[in-house]
């Protein structure tokens, strides 16, 4: 059929205003792009939250609040930390730098694959976790707090109250049930070839089971509950630990010798851990002090203070040369040792733990902190560091932290105190440091109850001249979903001058420092 000309020149002058049309921007106001948001780096090239001009200090081997396992990947490139918030890490174990994070909350036990390509947590549910991806692969059908991997990769063991459950990786199907403890199961490990399963349970007993068959092939009464474990690399001996007595006990398995009693630690021991080679047992526990014994005599070799409260965990590095340790009681910093030398590999940049206090200097341009670590630490804001280290606060008592602090206009002057009653009458409840020294100015005993809150108030606010010293004031407060009936009391202490000064609610005193008594 002929097409007149005319008509092919308006139907193609039609088309090309039509995909002018879908091509163009929609009729209506025009917008400016949205630049993307930018995020700014820290000192070490890790990214801060959105909105965050600096950090102080570094979140390199920074797990968060209650660090609790860890463990190296057989094939030495990663760290994975487990705690109660966040759940999971996975970090690169040479430089600290975070890799991952799993979405789990609470995780008690975790364990590397032996191909270091997974990584299994427990924080009720048995999980599966990708490492290189940080993604969930599976969970196994069972509530367990403690796991351990078999050394082929191919069974994981999982507590269950009092029993144990034994299951496929593969398919994640239950192989067969371990039955005998009468009390929960604390810890247990798998021998060096996977053939034995060792237990230990809150019933005073550690049991080894043939992985096979299921069958009890012995028992170690412990007289204590076991709260931790660990063979040798060549499975002749066992480690353990026990809830009340601080010694380390090892076993000579091959040979049925007495156990070898390694003294050292003050309080309860919370971790024990062979390395690779065999040639080195470490511990860490209540105190915050590592301990190294000869992995074969039991001798100890020496040992250093890891952290002001405890130390929750150690773990040695495939090829034996690093040791990790993490703390407890708010304490977020993974710390990393050299064996050889006994120095720290990545030294501590600002914090280890939670921070209490914050106090910015008269001219702004420094801030003091105090945290959990129980260290002062006066920071340079124009440069983002440390000015020069001023010693950590001595803790109390058995090594209980300070859990309510305060800080003076000019960070020279510390405030401590404690939530609980002090059981000893001379680790009193509030306290007045120099930060400069690390020593006690003063010690004042007149709370009856623990101390929930510290502030220093202008010494105008107290009710003296604005050019004296600032007073400390300490108030205690109660959880309203808690039926403690204490009386809250609120107290203020100034230097040179006996003031009387009142809070709403609540009454206050006034002291001396020179005396430290409550008129």
């Amino acid at each position: 059929m002929f097409v007149p000309n005319r008509i092919l020149g308006l139907a193609l002058f039609l088309l090309l205003v039509f995909s002018a049309l879908v091509g163009s921007e929609p009729p209506g106001p025009k917008f400016a792009k949205q630049p993307q948001a930018k995020f700014n780096t820290d000192r070490y090239g890790d990214s801060l939250p959105e909105g965050a001009i600096a950090r102080l200090g570094t979140a390199r081997f920074r797990h968060g609040f209650l660090t609790h396992p860890i463990a190296f990947s057989p094939n030495g490139k990663y760290l994975a930390s487990g705690g109660r918030f966040p759940g999971l890490r996975l970090w690169d174990a040479t430089t600290g730098r975070l890799l991952n994070r799993g979405s789990h909350y609470g995780v008690i036990s975790l364990a590397f694959s032996p191909d270091s390509k997974m990584v299994l947590v427990s924080s009720g549910t048995p999980t599966l976790i990708e490492v290189a991806s940080g993604k969930e692969l599976g969970r196994f059908p069972t509530a367990s707090d403690f796991v351990a991997f078999s050394p082929d990769g191919l069974i994981v063991a999982a507590e269950q109250g009092e029993k144990v459950i034994l299951l496929k990786v593969a398919t994640r199907q239950q192989i067969r049930q371990l039955h005998g403890h009468t009390s929960r199961i604390n810890c247990l490990a798998f021998s060096p070839k996977g053939q034995t399963l060792a237990t230990g349970s809150r019933d005073m007993t550690i049991r080894f089971w043939d992985v096979k068959t299921g069958t009890e092939i012995r028992r170690i009464e412990a007289k204590d509950e076991v709260n931790a474990i660990a063979f040798s690399p060549n499975a002749k001996l066992l480690a353990w630990v026990g809830e009340e007595d601080p010694k380390i006990r090892l076993v000579d398995l091959a040979a049925g010798k007495p156990d070898k009693l390694l003294k050292g630690p003050d309080g309860s021991v919370y971790s024990v851990a062979f390395s690779p080679d065999g040639k080195l047992l470490a511990s860490g526990g209540l105190g915050g002090k590592i301990f190294l014994w000869d992995g074969n005599t039991g001798k100890q070799l020496r040992h250093w203070q890891a952290f002001g409260f405890s130390v929750g965990r150690v773990a040695f590095s495939p090829d034996s040369k690093t040791l990790a340790s993490t703390g407890q009681l708010g304490s977020s910093a993974i710390r990393m040792w050299d064996i050889a030398s006994g120095k720290e590999i990545h030294p501590a940049a600002g914090h280890t733990g939670m921070v209490h206090s914050l106090k910015f200097s008269a001219d702004g341009k420094k801030l003091t902190s105090f945290g959990r670590d129980q260290r002062p630490i006066t920071w340079n804001l124009a440069q983002g560091t440390e000015e020069s280290p001023r010693p950590a606060v001595p803790t109390g008592t058995n090594g209980k932290i300070w859990t309510a602090t305060g800080l003076s206009s000019d960070g020279n002057i510390l405030a401590t105190g404690r939530w609980y009653k002090p059981k000893v009458e001379s680790d009193t409840l509030l306290r007045l440091w120099d930060t400069r020294t690390g020593k006690v100015l003063h010690a004042l005993t007149k709370h009856r109850e623990g101390i929930g809150a510290l502030a220093f108030r202008t010494a105008s606010s107290c009710g003296i001249r604005p050019k004296q010293e600032n007073c400390a004031k300490s108030k205690v407060t109660w959880p309203t979903s808690r039926r403690w009936f204490f009386p809250p009391t609120a107290r203020c202490w100034l230097p040179r001058e006996r003031i009387k000064s009142s809070v709403s609610g609540t009454s206050s005193r006034a002291s001396k420092f020179t005396n430290g008594t409550v008129i």
